[in-house]
């Protein structure tokens, strides 16, 4: 599959592999229009959602700026739109916990943990949005399928989504 797909080529490059171990679970969906990826990082998910569905759509959410523009290098502009904030249940401003791996950072402060990859790094305020307020029912063509990776943030998500979840 990689080898053989040179769409990945820019996207190795640049030090981001798609999630093949979602190969075999998306490659038995005959179609998909929508792909909405929370918690996109480096645009894993999208990368591979792109690859096996070409002409979906792609919504991605990432509050972390510096992999949202990652994802502009690797996935280009074409039939994607880009959100640089969390989503939630509650329109607010929040702390955002940047660990020391950063692909583990949430809105949810870390515990504490004696691993240091997982420690706190820094604290950011972070704006939280509705997915229901961001994307409009008519706008997510059938069939639609969401992935959620907000460390722990998950139930905020699909709270502040419960209209869009019936299209999807």
């Amino acid at each position: 599959m990689c080898i053989l797909n040179p769409g990945f080529y820019k996207a190795y490059m640049n030090g981001v592999a798609p999630l093949f171990e979602l190969y075999p679970l998306l490659n038995q969906i005959n179609q998909i229009k929508t792909i909405i990826d929370i918690g996109s990082n480096k645009g894993q998910f999208s990368l591979l959602g792109r690859s096996i569905f070409p002409a979906a759509k792609i919504y991605s959410f990432e509050p972390q700026i510096k992999y949202l523009n990652l994802q502009k290098i690797i996935l280009g502009g074409k039939k994607i739109k880009y959100f640089n904030f969390g989503l939630g249940n509650v329109k607010k401003k929040t702390n955002f916990y940047i660990t020391n791996r950063e692909d583990s950072s949430s809105f949810l402060k870390p515990i504490k943990i004696k691993v240091d990859k997982y420690k706190t790094k820094k604290i950011v305020k972070m704006s939280i949005k509705k997915l229901d307020k961001i994307i409009k029912k008519s706008e997510i063509k059938r069939p639609a399928i969401m992935k959620l990776d907000v460390q722990g943030y998950e139930l905020e998500v699909l709270k502040g989504s419960k209209k869009l979840l019936k299209r999807i």
